[in-house]
Formats: C-alpha cells, structure tokens, sequence
C-alpha cells in the first residue's frame, strides 16, 4: 500500500535553521492517493516541537527505473517514453473498468483481455488495423481515437476475422507481451492497462515484467463482486502494486421525483476500505448511454 519510501530517522533528508525544518518525504509511488494527509500530518507533528516556527516540506517519490519502468531486460521497448502506468481492474467481468479509464495528460489505453477485447466495442475505430510504426519498424503503432493512444488484441487480423482465440497459457503471455512492450506508445503521461476479469496469467505475466505505478480497483455493489475484488487486492499487495482507488460502479440511479435508487442494495465498498487500508470508494451512477 501507499506509505513513506523513508523516514527521517532512517535517512530522510532534513534541515533545520532558525527554527525552519525543511525536509523530503520520498513515497513508494507518486499516484499515492493520500499524500495530501501524510504532508499534513508530518507538518503538524513537527509544529509540535517548541522551538519549530516553520516547516518546509517537498514531496516526492522513489525514482522510478529507467526504460519505463521496465522490467524486462530490454529497455528499447515502446515503453521506454511512458511516465507512469495505471492498472484497472475489476477482478470480476461487467463492472465497465473502461468506463473510468481516461486521465488527463497523454493517456495510452491497452486491453489486456485476449480472450474477450472489449476496446475495439467501446471506441468504434474506423477501419481498425494493427500496422508497423512509421518511426520504427520493429514496432506496432497505435490506434488512436480522441488523443487517447489505444491497443487491443481485437484490433488484429485474426480477432477482426471472427476467429476464437484459443490459447494456453504460454502463448497468452507472449501474446500479451509483444502487444505491450512492442507497440510504439511514445510520450505518455499515463499508460492505463485495462485486465481482464480474475487473477490469472495475463495480470501475472504483466506485473512481472513492467513497474505498475498504482491500481485502480473497480467493483459493483453485488456481494459476489465484493468476494472477487478482495482476490485482487491481495494479488496486487502480493505483487507489491499499491492501489491508488477503489471504484464502486453502477451503485444507483436518481429517479426523476428526486429519490436516489440502490437496485442492487448498499455495497461492500466501505467494508473493503476498511479491511485493506484502500481509499474511500469513488461511487458512480448506472447511465443508461453506457
């Protein structure tokens, strides 16, 4: 989980002159979602001190690798440009993670689903086709649709042909890292990496071989989909990935008259928040549009 790279007992770096305390509070991420507070708290704990006037304090956060973050061996990979990649995931199919998916900035999209691509659906580009990068030739280049950078296995020759993609699990993994790490993404801000639904070799094989900078973990207010997210935060706290937000989706609808509706009953957000330490759950409306 998000929390202080280091403290100043254990080689923060800090100064104090004329009762100013100037120091630097390194985070294990920069999307940290409570950093607001830890600078907060720090600087009302130091104010404490009686002969503290002032207190001077930078944020940042652990240098990230070079090469993307990478952490395959070859650091040419498109990825080399990215400055921080986003996992959304649901744990569980239908709960719309693409739907929150969109930052701001230069955003990359990639659909990790090889078995069921959803972006091609979604974003209905004309004329999809995976063609070689005009500026390298030993990659792919994106798609893109609104500024937004995108690629999915759904935008190949075989998915848009109608053929089934029948793998195992080797052949999944490779598939997955040749459309991630050899699609010419360029400068991004953010790279968002849509899972697939569960915890199994797709999620694996990517988080072992890029540096995820946090996870946006996306739910519906149903019990069962309760049960699946908790699996997935604890493959992300296994896989040392912090989460960085929790999303509760299609949680209600406001009914003309004025009432708020909970077709599927109060969720288990606040209860996940609770026992994992995530952020309070972002809750979001049933549209019908989506």
């Amino acid at each position: 989980m998000c929390q202080p790279a280091r403290s100043l007992h254990t080689g923060g770096e800090q100064e104090q002159q004329g009762g100013v305390v100037s120091f630097d509070l390194v985070l294990t991420t920069p999307a940290c979602p409570v950093k607001d507070k830890f600078k907060k708290d720090c600087t009302d704990l130091i104010k404490q001190l009686p002969w503290v006037k002032d207190v001077k304090l930078t944020l940042s956060s652990q240098h990230r690798p070079a090469g993307g973050g990478q952490k395959v061996e070859n650091s040419q990979t498109g990825l080399k440009d990215v400055k921080r990649i986003i996992a959304v995931s649901s744990a569980k199919g239908g709960s719309g993670s693409q739907r929150i998916a969109k930052l701001g900035g230069k955003v990359g999209i990639f659909d990790a689903d090889i078995y069921g691509p959803s972006l091609p659906t979604m974003v209905g580009v004309e004329n999809p086709r995976v063609v070689r990068s005009q500026t390298n030739e030993e990659r792919i280049a994106p798609l893109h649709y609104q500024d937004v950078k995108l690629m999915s296995y759904g935008f190949t020759a075989k998915a848009r042909g109608g053929q089934a993609s029948i793998m195992r699990g080797p052949m999944v993994a490779s598939t997955v890292h040749q459309l991630l790490a050899f699609t010419d993404w360029g400068e991004l801000d953010y790279l968002v990496l849509d899972f697939p639904p569960g915890t199994g070799d797709i999620q694996l094989t990517i988080c072992q071989q890029v540096n995820i900078d946090g996870a946006v973990i996306v739910t519906t207010p149903q019990k069962l989909s309760f049960v699946d997210v908790v699996r997935g935060i604890e493959m992300f706290d296994t896989l040392n990935v912090p989460i960085v937000a929790l999303v509760e989706n299609m949680s209600y609808f406001d009914c003309s008259c004025g009432t708020r509706h909970f077709p599927f009953g109060e969720g288990h957000s606040q209860k996940i928040s609770d026992q994992y330490g995530t952020p309070s759950a972002v809750v979001l409306p049933i549209h019908s549009s989506l």
